[in-house]
């Protein structure tokens, strides 16, 4: 079972990678050449692609919010999911070569790859019904009037907040959108049943946060994952952010 309950954790992604593989390993993988064949191309190019993707996302969901008409907004942080899952599968098919089972498992030992795991469920769970998985929030602050036995007042303020769903052209909230309480997102459908416990995920580390401190926290931490440069003609240095001890 994975485990998204976990305290104390950082907040950094690192990727389990298969025990026993090698740095060749792991980089044919990364570049897509098998055994036996030259690495093809620039090593990477396609991982920048994915950041960029969502950093541009969410760049243009801040950019949306407090317009008249919500909907650029939804559909930035849409893209901005999407974007969030491809970061996760090219992590597990090219850096890790686990099991599904087995890489999530380990990735949710940290606060970081939890919530990595909690946002590929919201895309899985609402990638087709975008408005559900989004809520408003209101805050109300109202001021009341404290007697003490002596007679003497006081006055102090009493704050509520309430999150509550969108309708189809609400505009979009200058302090942005929430995401939505896991009982609120679309039903799960028959046929792609959740395997991995990443409900838990989103229930303890994305429902009802920011989506902009949830995108931008893992946007963070994904940067930090996998990092290289060129240091010469076809030279490169790679560092990966994983749980094991370093590749030989």
């Amino acid at each position: 079972m994975v485990r998204c309950d976990l305290e104390g954790m950082t907040e950094d992604i690192r990727v389990p990678i298969t025990p026993g593989d090698t740095m060749d390993d792991v980089m044919r993988r990364f570049v897509g050449a098998p055994a036996g064949v030259a690495v093809p191309i620039v090593p990477g190019w396609d991982w920048h692609l994915v950041l960029d993707g969502l950093a541009g996302a969410r760049h243009r969901y801040l950019q949306a919010l407090g317009t008249e008409n919500g909907m650029a907004a939804r559909r930035a942080v849409g893209e901005a999911l999407w974007w969030v899952s491809a970061a996760d599968e090219y992590l597990r098919e090219r850096i890790s070569g686990m099991k599904n089972s087995d890489y999530y498992r380990e990735l949710v030992k940290t606060v970081g790859g939890a919530r990595l795991a909690g946002l590929v469920y919201a895309r899985n769970r609402a990638g087709h019904q975008l408005a559900r998985l989004l809520l408003l929030r209101l805050t109300h602050v109202e001021p009341i009037t404290v007697v003490a036995t002596d007679g003497s007042q006081r006055q102090v303020h009493t704050q509520v907040q309430v999150h509550y769903g969108l309708r189809p052209f609400d505009p979009a909230p200058q302090d942005g959108y929430y995401f939505a309480d896991n009982n609120n997102l679309p039903s799960a459908s028959a046929a792609h049943r959740e395997r991995f416990d990443r409900n838990t995920c989103y229930i303890n580390h994305v429902a009802l946060q920011p989506v902009n401190d949830i995108l931008e926290k893992t946007e963070t931490a994904l940067r930090k994952t996998l990092q290289w440069n060129q240091t010469g003609p076809d030279r490169y240095n790679i560092a990966i952010n994983t749980t094991i001890s370093p590749l030989t």
